[in-house]
């Protein structure tokens, strides 16, 4: 079975190395890079799968909140096209995406029948430090298939105490599609290979272990 590890040090190395040509390009956005990634581990012979995602930042108290079922009283940052479902309160800082009104992961079933491994490469996009939400680096966690596939959430926490939660979009939800018509999954190819290439010499060098018995 694909291991874990081996998918977090993969998305590790694309979120350093998308971050790193992008600061010339001027791509960096969750279709790119996962993109790449997408691009990585089908050379691999890995397939993923591209998924649009909501996603809530919050920050300790926020994510306490969320988890107990109790009013938001913290800070979140929100991406996705939810927003009239979101709390009323003006106390509450939301803010949504503006290009495309939802976020890119990758999903990858590292067996049949196996829990999911979601990758977000560019979780650092919901970094804000100064609300108490602190993401450093690209995230993958575990996801019950038919949980995730119904559109439950999947949560992270972050060092902080704060988190991130998921939830996959329906596919009846115009956003969960958008990004297949987008210049950042159609254009630029060459760019994106360049990139890739990079990746997998990287990966070539990995001192993880790709599989689990």
């Amino acid at each position: 079975m694909l291991s874990w590890e081996w998918v977090d040090a993969v998305t590790q190395i694309v979120g350093q190395e998308t971050r790193r040509a992008y600061r010339h390009l001027g791509l960096n956005t969750c279709v790119h890079s996962s993109r790449v990634l997408h691009t990585v581990l089908r050379r691999e012979g890995v397939r993923s799968e591209p998924t649009a995602v909501s996603v809530m930042a919050l920050d300790a108290v926020g994510f306490e909140d969320i988890k107990a079922g109790a009013p938001m009283s913290g800070f979140m940052y929100y991406v996705g096209p939810d927003v009239p479902a979101l709390p009323p309160d003006p106390s509450v800082k939301v803010l949504t995406g503006k290009a495309w009104n939802a976020h890119m992961v990758l999903t990858i079933e590292p067996a049949h029948g196996a829990d999911l491994i979601v990758a977000d490469v560019t979780a650092p996009q919901f970094n804000r430090p100064q609300y108490g939400v602190t993401v450093s680096s690209p995230i993958t966690f575990d996801a019950p298939p038919a949980d995730w596939r119904a559109g439950f959430p999947g949560g992270v926490s972050l060092p902080d105490g704060g988190g991130l939660i998921y939830r996959r979009l329906a596919d009846d939800v115009p956003e969960a599609h958008a990004w297949k018509k987008s210049s950042a999954w159609t254009t630029e190819a060459s760019i994106i290979r360049a990139i890739a290439d990079v990746c997998l010499r990287r990966v070539a060098g990995l001192d993880v272990r790709r599989s689990t018995a």
